[in-house]
């Protein structure tokens, strides 16, 4: 676990670039000290822990970080705020309530409680009718971007301006539940609702989805990634675990005996898997 070199000791989110991890500071989560009298902002870390840099931001919760075009796009308390990685200069959108972000070559696009919007190159914000839904959890694979909703999961299709729910799920009553983190390990789309883990198998014209159940001791998940071996890394309010999809086996590195607080995020490049937690930056081998 890492604290030191943090421009706080919460980290609400964490994204990989070229040259290093980046994570944001949480301070609405930090316990010890008040919001008040700490640091706020964003860290720079190479790799090999050797150095680390920092940038002063006002922002109180980090949800969310996505690096794209040498800027860091970060979903906050403040709305989503874009910044350049060499200059810090940044730009602010006021929308409100931001719960996540993913990027597909139409924009950036930004989920909120009150639904779903995007960020185009022209920097202005359009609206995709969603009748109100809240929006949980991204994730572009490709020019498809899955949409992870308070009433289950959706998807919005390359030149379609529709959130539509995808074969195989929609007529599965079962599923129209939260889904609270998405990712894609290898040619499989993973979601996570409150107590699955839900994919849909690869090919086929038939897009048939599996699932298994994820034990109670992860608490309520936050974040999906996979590893560099490519399991699937599963953060949670009371724990991180590893989980094998053709196995079904899970294993749980609860809170506070094996990781030191709840997971926000994560994030793994070809070495290291990276939780933001907290209590600091953990990062896994």
């Amino acid at each position: 676990m890492m604290t030191y070199g943090l421009v706080a000791p919460s980290v609400g989110a964490v994204t990989i670039t070229a040259d290093g991890v980046w994570a944001a500071a949480n301070v609405g989560f930090a316990r010890p000290v008040g919001a008040a009298d700490q640091r706020r902002g964003l860290t720079w870390l190479a790799p090999d822990l050797s150095s680390t840099r920092t940038a002063d931001f006002s922002f109180l919760s980090s949800r969310r970080l996505l690096a794209a075009d040498n800027e860091l796009w970060v979903a906050t308390e403040q709305g989503v705020i874009r910044i350049d990685q060499a200059t810090f200069r940044s730009r602010t959108w006021d929308l409100q309530d931001v719960t996540s972000l993913a990027r597909t070559s139409a924009g950036v696009w930004v989920g909120t409680t009150h639904g779903l919007s995007i960020i185009k190159s022209n920097d202005m914000v359009d609206d995709v009718a969603s009748s109100g839904v809240a929006i949980l959890s991204l994730l572009a694979d490709g020019d498809t971007l899955w949409i992870g909703t308070s009433l289950g999961l959706g998807h919005l299709l390359p030149g379609t301006d529709a959130i539509t729910i995808p074969a195989g799920l929609d007529d599965r009553a079962t599923l129209r539940v939260p889904v609270y983190a998405l990712a894609s390990v290898r040619d499989t789309i993973v979601m996570a609702t409150g107590q699955q883990l839900v994919w849909r198998s690869p090919g086929g014209e038939m897009q048939e989805w599996s699932a298994i159940t994820l034990p109670p001791s992860i608490g309520r998940p936050t974040a999906l990634t996979p590893g560099p071996d490519a399991t699937l890394w599963v953060g949670g309010t009371l724990g991180l675990a590893e989980a094998e999809l053709t196995s079904g086996l899970i294993h749980v590195h609860p809170v506070p005996f094996e990781v030191p607080a709840a997971v926000r995020d994560l994030a793994a490049d070809r070495s290291y898997l990276w939780a933001a937690t907290d209590s600091g930056l953990v990062r896994i081998q």
